[in-house]
C-alpha cells in the first residue's frame, strides 16, 4: 500500500491517496491522447482591397467566426502577404487574428503539408 506506515493505521488513508495518484495519472494520459488524434477543419481565408487585388492569405485551423464589427476571427496557421512581395509566415501553434477588410473570401482547404509532417504524419 502507499504510505503505509508500520503498525497498520495508514491503511485507508494510504489506499485513498493511491486511488487519487492511479486516477490523476491516468486523466492526464487520456487527455494527452485525445488532444493529439483530434482533427482540424482547415479553411483558406483571401483578403483583397477595393479593387479585389489580394493583400494576404490565411490558413485558418477551426472555426471561423464572425464579429459584430464586420470582420472574423480565426486561428491562423499560416499566413501570406503579397505586397510588396510574397513573404509566408507559419505558425505551428496557431495564432489568434483578426480580420477586417472590405472583401473576404472563405474556402475549404486541406491542412497544410508541413504541419502534417511536425505531427508526424497522423
Amino acid at each position: 500500500m502507499f504510505f503505509a506506515s508500520l503498525n497498520g493505521s495508514w491503511g485507508r488513508h494510504s489506499l485513498a491517496a493511491g486511488v487519487l495518484l492511479v486516477a490523476l495519472t491516468a486523466g492526464g494520459c487520456c487527455r494527452d491522447r485525445m488532444m493529439i488524434s483530434q482533427r482540424y477543419v482547415y479553411s483558406r481565408v483571401e483578403v483583397g482591397d477595393f479593387s479585389c487585388r489580394p493583400i494576404a492569405e490565411y490558413i485558418a485551423q477551426g472555426p471561423v467566426q464572425n464579429v459584430p464589427c464586420g470582420g472574423i476571427v480565426i486561428m491562423a496557421v499560416e499566413r501570406t502577404i503579397f505586397q510588396p512581395c510574397p513573404i509566408t509566415f507559419r505558425y505551428p501553434l496557431g495564432r489568434p487574428v483578426n480580420v477586417v477588410a472590405s472583401n473576404i473570401r472563405i474556402t475549404p482547404a486541406a491542412e497544410p503539408s508541413w504541419l502534417t509532417c511536425m505531427d508526424g504524419g497522423l
